[in-house]
């Protein structure tokens, strides 16, 4: 690996900051919300690094292994690194943490590589239902193959967590359209030979730096879907530090709702505006491009939306916010709704109502100090008269 490659593993940005703490609040409500329901977990980490950050900040198998140490439940760790100082360091680091688990196993590898026998782990001979949960983060683009991805996808309870290098896969695409670069190699990232020629003429006829990475983008999250058969995609975005052009995405990649909307919730609390560290954010309005269908208008629109359902009758404030939200196209989290609202209501667009009595419950009889509240049972009704999005 070049030298650059060393130099990430000690380098924890704020960007890297962010994505472990998407990783840390993620895996933890994952494992909180499957415990009840699984027989073991299973945590695999392709480019697993070094195990900390400098000597004491952990890196993601520190905090996978957090979140799994004292459950009740058996847990195994699959830890992948390719690198040789790399992978020395994370033994070191790792060893003494690995006695509550059930299984380990740490490989010095390429992720692809291995793959078969990550997924022959002896995790899934000793019990049925195993929740796996993936988390794929290489230095660069290279190393990360679609039919690796589906193949993690379709464990039981399969869910990734995928660093999407935009930076690196512009440069990649650069070389392959200059000659210097075969596209084999990109088949294996998009999964076909017809989404590699999609995105060639993609970089070649998008003269709008912009306009260029939404189409890329939307077309890998389409590889992706098709490829996996993960319903529930949901990028998040990362400026460049100090650039005002994007560095890469952090793509979870799930099958069921509820980690939809867990992990809006949990993106939502990692997303700023700080202006040294770039921009954590959802993808706003403005940045949905030709593949538009796979997302939902943001909050500009949600009123309107509310108010187009409430022209079919009276709804209960979960119908938005723990319904809505589980939608695969819907980029907001129920906090937002929730919001939106109460802003409403204020606007005199919407009235709230007591679910049992049918009564109206008016914002003074739903105080919680110095706030109004707005529990999912409640029932919201459009104003007569009011039903207008202006």
């Amino acid at each position: 690996m070049p030298s650059v490659g060393r130099r990430h593993f000690g380098d924890y940005s704020p960007q890297t900051q962010a994505k472990h703490a998407i990783l840390r609040k993620y895996f933890c409500a994952y494992v909180s919300a499957l415990e009840r329901n699984v027989d073991a977990f299973h945590y695999v980490d392709g480019f697993a690094g070094q195990g900390t950050y400098g000597d004491d900040l952990p890196g993601s198998p520190l905090l996978a292994i957090g979140a799994l140490t004292g459950l009740v439940k058996p847990a195994a760790v699959t830890l992948v690194e390719a690198d040789g100082r790399a992978f020395e360091k994370l033994e070191q680091v790792i060893t003494p943490h690995l006695a509550g688990l059930a299984d380990s196993w740490l490989v010095h590898a390429e992720f692809e590589a291995v793959i078969d026998q990550v997924l022959a782990r002896p995790i899934y001979t000793r019990y049925r239902n195993v929740a796996t949960f993936a988390f794929i983060d290489p230095c660069g683009v290279k190393g990360v193959r679609m039919r690796d991805i589906s193949r993690l996808m379709t464990l039981r309870y399969g869910e990734c967590l995928l660093f999407w290098n935009y930076d690196g896969l512009n440069r990649w695409l650069g070389a392959v359209v200059a000659g210097s670069h075969p596209t084999e190699r990109l088949v294996d990232f998009f999964g076909s030979r017809p989404a590699v020629d999609l995105a060639i003429e993609c970089y070649r006829a998008s003269a709008q730096p912009r306009r260029k990475e939404i189409e890329l983008r939307d077309l890998y999250l389409k590889a992706l879907r098709d490829s996996t058969g993960a319903a529930f995609l949901l990028p998040f975005r990362f400026e460049a530090a100090g650039k005002a052009r994007t560095s890469h995405y952090l793509i979870h990649c799930s099958r069921h709702p509820l980690a939809f909307r867990m992990m809006k919730d949990v993106m939502a609390t990692a997303t700023t505006d700080f202006a040294t560290v770039g921009v954590f954010e959802f993808l706003r309005a403005d940045e949905i491009g030709a593949q538009s269908s796979l997302f939902r208008p943001a909050l500009d629109n949600a009123r309107a939306a509310i108010l187009n359902e409430l022209r079919g009758g009276d709804r209960a404030v979960r119908t938005f916010t723990e319904k809505w939200v589980e939608r695969p196209d819907d980029f907001l989290t129920g906090k937002l709704y929730r919001q939106e609202l109460l802003q409403m209501e204020a606007e005199d667009l919407i009235q709230v109502m007591d679910s049992r009595s049918g009564q109206l419950k008016p914002v003074n009889q739903r105080m919680k100090g110095p706030r109004p509240t707005l529990g999912p049972e409640l029932i919201v009704r459009a104003v007569a008269g009011r039903n207008s999005a202006t």
